[in-house]
């Protein structure tokens, strides 16, 4: 009994706790329903100013259809036709403008019209929403009620059982009080009779009376108590009637106050339809005005159609503005044919700047090809001399061979021509390739860009320097080398430093290339990554998740009944087949820890060994809870050593401590 008075008190705090929780979105919504008349005010405002501008539009184009009428008859006030033609574009074109900004507000106003009716429409399903609580309140209530009457019936139960027990008292009294009469007239009989039957009788009634007063000690003990439970139970029950008098009085108000508030939210929602009913009705004005506005730009349009014969002239004019237009075209194409020529005689000049270079690569490999050719005739010569000389004896000095000179000669122009060929035509085939128009974008043009600078520079640095050092292949050397091979070699060296430093440059254009597009594509993705991280941030910044993530237990409760009632059904269900588990509220249901045990162990049963637990190892539970709850990211809110202690811990506390467990697992 005193379990179920618990409950039953801690239903009634959850109750009126949530109470207050509709009461504040109460205000909240009226507070939203303030803002949407201010809104709905400001648009009728607005509406109001539109139809007094399309008023003065209306009276603007009927004086301007009186000025046209007049100047139809005042046709010699104006000095030309053309001035006339003008002057009715000029109207047409304002009137089209009107015309074009009335739409754009129609439009808005209509957008703005839907906007205040799906805002109802939301408005009236939270007005339903909130009048289906208040039944489950009521229904609630009800069964509060119903369990006190049962209390009530208890009560009197235990009063009929205490009546029951003074009747007993009452008969013992009697029976001592008989008992007492026996004594007094076996005592005056005692008197009367001998001595030892007195003794015998006196004995017996001595006996009697002890067990009879033990009896009566004993019935005043009962008494006692049963009058110390009447009381307590009187006392229980004038604090129940006090809490369901104030519950009731509590929930009349809030009744009382939901009524008013649903009445004047139903006389707000009449007074917006029939505010919705006039807004129609402006829109049907307006959209005759329209109608009669479009009439109007007919009987314009022909006024216009009348204009038209008279442009025939500037059509004429027009004629004769493309025949010069055609003119202009055919003498850019003759500078784009000239600027093609230029390109040509360039190229053609460049060609011969490529010949110069190839003959004086001929002349100087000739030249080289000649030294070598005499350094080694020189050797011959010298050993020769040295010869003669050991051997002192005189020779005919030996021909010249020219003969041999000029053909090595021949061969030489001959090679050195066919791979100046060969260089002059891979060097055209790279102008007319840098000459097309480059039409591709990115990576391409940088590489075409870079190459077309790097082949000009070496064009523009051959023609300037056509005797430049060139690498070239070099025939077998002797053992010993003279100081003009050491020069050669030296051009040689210097001249595959160039290479290297041009192949250096080349890398780091290719890398800075590279760099450029992986920079590109970074800040591509990095937008990207911004972009769809507005659209999550929006996509979750909907009313339903607002709601969900402000109050979890707001899924539990859509079917009605309160948040407490669905936690608790919650709980049962998830912890439904575990032993020494019987959850009928949040308080002492739950102060051996085994509930949260068996509540973590339906989602970790690897770490709560359920099997093993004990409701008197309280603390090993609540640890065994806890930690197992704090692996999983749910802070620990309760107080171990309060759990622990506390034969009813605070429910609230233990209640939030369940939603959070909820709220991780099941949203």
């Amino acid at each position: 009994m005193q379990e179920t008075h618990y409950s039953t008190n801690e239903e009634l705090q959850a109750t009126l706790q949530e109470l207050t929780d509709l009461q504040r979105q109460l205000i909240e919504l009226q507070q939203e329903n303030e803002r949407l008349n201010d809104e709905k005010t400001l648009m009728f405002d607005s509406l109001c100013r539109q139809t007094e501008r399309l008023n003065d539009s209306r009276s603007e184009v009927e004086s301007l259809k009186q000025l046209i009428y007049q100047e139809k008859g005042e046709t010699d006030q104006y000095g030309s036709i053309a001035e006339r033609e003008q002057k009715l574009v000029d109207l047409l074109k304002a009137a089209q403008e009107e015309r074009e900004n009335l739409m754009v507000k129609l439009e808005q106003m209509t957008s703005e019209l839907q906007e205040t009716k799906a805002a109802l429409s939301d408005k009236d399903n939270v007005i339903q929403q909130m009048n289906e609580r208040i039944k489950t309140l009521e229904y609630t209530l009800d069964a509060r009620y119903a369990e006190h009457k049962q209390l009530d019936q208890e009560l009197m139960q235990a009063r009929d059982q205490c009546n029951g027990k003074q009747i007993e008292i009452n008969r013992l009294n009697d029976l001592l009080d008989n008992a007492k009469t026996k004594i007094n007239e076996l005592e005056q009989d005692r008197t009367m009779s001998d001595k030892s039957e007195l003794d015998e009788l006196l004995d017996n009634a001595r006996k009697e009376k002890h067990l009879l007063e033990s009896e009566v000690a004993h019935l005043r003990e009962q008494l006692a108590i049963g009058k110390n439970e009447i009381e307590k139970l009187k006392e229980q029950v004038s604090i129940l009637q006090e809490e369901v008098m104030v519950t009731r009085n509590n929930a009349k108000s809030t009744q009382s106050d939901l009524e008013y508030k649903c009445e004047k939210v139903m006389k707000e929602k009449c007074a917006l339809g029939d505010q919705l009913q006039e807004f129609q009705e402006a829109l049907n004005e307006l959209q005759v005005q329209n109608q009669c506005q479009l009439e109007d730009k007919r009987q314009l349009s022909a006024v216009l159609s009348e204009t038209q014969r008279n442009l025939n002239e500037t059509e004429r004019k027009s004629l004769n503005l493309e025949r010069e237009l055609e003119d202009l075209k055919r003498l850019r194409a003759e500078e784009n044919e000239e600027w093609e020529k230029f390109q040509s005689d360039l190229l053609t000049s460049v060609r011969v700047a490529n010949d110069f270079k190839t003959e004086a690569q001929q002349e100087l490999q000739r030249m080289i090809m000649e030294n070598k050719t005499y350094r080694e005739r020189e050797r011959q010569l010298r050993a020769e001399i040295e010869k003669l000389k050991v051997e002192s004896v005189p020779l005919r000095p030996t021909s010249f061979p020219s003969e041999d000179v000029t053909l090595r000669r021949k061969n030489n122009i001959v090679l050195s021509r066919q791979n100046s060929r060969q260089s002059v035509k891979s060097l055209i085939e790279s102008i007319e390739s840098q000459a097309k128009p480059v039409t591709k974008t990115g990576l391409g043009t940088v590489v075409s860009r870079s190459s077309s600078n790097s082949s000009l520079n070496s064009l523009t640095s051959d023609v300037r320097s056509p005797t430049g050092m060139l690498v070239l292949p070099t025939p077998t050397e002797s053992p010993l080398k003279s100081p003009p091979d050491w020069n050669d070699v030296n051009t040689i060296g210097q001249t595959k430093s160039l290479k290297e430093q041009q192949t250096n440059k080349l890398n780091r254009d290719w890398s800075s290339v590279d760099k450029h597009e992986v920079k590109i594509k970074t800040d591509d993705n990095y937008r990207e990554a911004l972009l769809q991280k507005g659209m999550d941030f929006s996509r979750r910044n909907s009313y339903s998740d607002l709601s969900e993530r402000k109050d979890p237990l707001n899924g539990l409760v859509k079917n009605g009944g309160s948040k407490r009632n669905a936690l608790l059904k919650w709980c049962q269900s998830k912890t439904v087949g575990y032993r020494n588990i019987d959850i009928t509220n949040f308080s002492s249901s739950w102060n051996d820890g085994l509930a949260l045990c068996a509540l973590m162990h339906t989602y970790l049963p690897e770490k709560i060994p359920y099997d093993s637990l004990t409701p008197q190892e309280k603390r090993k539970n609540f640890s065994l809870a806890f930690s197992a709850a704090e692996s999983v990211g749910i802070p620990t809110t309760l107080n171990i050593n309060d759990m622990v202690q506390q034969e009813r811990p605070d429910w609230q506390q233990v209640m939030g401590y369940v939603t959070a467990i909820y709220k991780h697992f099941e949203t």
